[in-house]
């Protein structure tokens, strides 16, 4: 906003809050028929007191297939504001599976979450996320068995091709693969 300059001649905001990013900041102050004078301040990273789930939890899918969904976590300062570039790991703790993105950093809402958490083969699925030095949160997925699969392959051979035992043996575990991976 606008301010009078003091008997000193000099000037000043009421107060200068910074963004809630890390990085730079900028402040103009003109005056007519002056050219702006610049000020330029940086942001850095408050300290992480607490993180909390705050997406993915309760997710449900089929054993070895990918989830909709992933677990996210927001990490705060202790005055409850987000704490951007803080480093994330994601780690399987039971059942298998394949995470994709587990190393990350929160960005400047605070929040981080995985790219992709395929399910293990069977039994409990669960994941630990970390935020730097704080204690780690738990996610869980229920996991269920896919329903068998309604579609039927059948490999047309051309006339005149006379695939060797072999090959059919490879069009054969390629047919039964597709057939229970295509489940709906």
């Amino acid at each position: 906003g606008a301010a009078l300059t003091g008997a000193d001649g000099v000037a000043r905001p009421t107060r200068w809050i910074l963004g809630p990013a890390p990085g730079s900041n900028r402040l103009e102050a003109t005056t007519l028929g002056r050219s702006a004078i610049v000020f330029e301040a940086t942001g850095v990273p408050g300290v992480a007191t607490a993180a909390m789930a705050t997406g993915g939890t309760g997710l449900t899918g089929f054993f070895g297939n990918y989830l909709l969904g992933a677990p996210e976590i927001t990490v705060t300062d202790a005055e409850g504001r987000p704490v951007g570039l803080t480093p994330v790991t994601f780690q399987l703790t039971e059942g298998g599976g394949l995470l994709t993105g587990s190393s990350t950093q929160t960005d400047f809402l605070g929040r981080a979450s995985l790219t992709i958490w395929r399910l293990g083969a069977a039994g409990p699925q669960t994941l630990t996320a970390t935020a730097g030095s704080l204690p780690p949160l738990a996610f869980a997925a229920t996991g269920s068995a896919p329903p068998a699969s309604t579609f039927k392959i059948e490999v047309r051979y051309s006339v005149g091709t006379n695939p060797t035992p072999e090959q059919r043996a490879a069009f054969d575990g390629a047919i039964a693969r597709w057939t229970e991976l295509i489940v709906g």
